[in-house]
């Protein structure tokens, strides 16, 4: 399981959870919660995505032909 899948299930976990609260603050809680780990799970999605680009280039032929 990648980085950015588990804090997808954090962020599921947390809806779950606040879906059987009564109380709006806490649900509101929860929430709050569930959006920081989507937050992370776009971040790591990101720097996962940057980084394979950069990896990429590294790897192209016609960057060798300059060196």
């Amino acid at each position: 399981m990648t980085e950015r899948n588990k804090y997808h299930r954090k962020a599921l976990h947390c809806v779950h959870t606040a879906e059987r609260l009564r109380d709006p603050g806490e649900r509101a809680k929860l929430l709050e919660i569930a959006r920081a780990y989507l937050g992370l799970a776009q971040h790591v999605a990101e720097r996962r995505d940057y980084g394979a680009a950069g990896r990429a280039h590294e790897q192209d032929p016609r960057r060798l032909e300059d060196a």
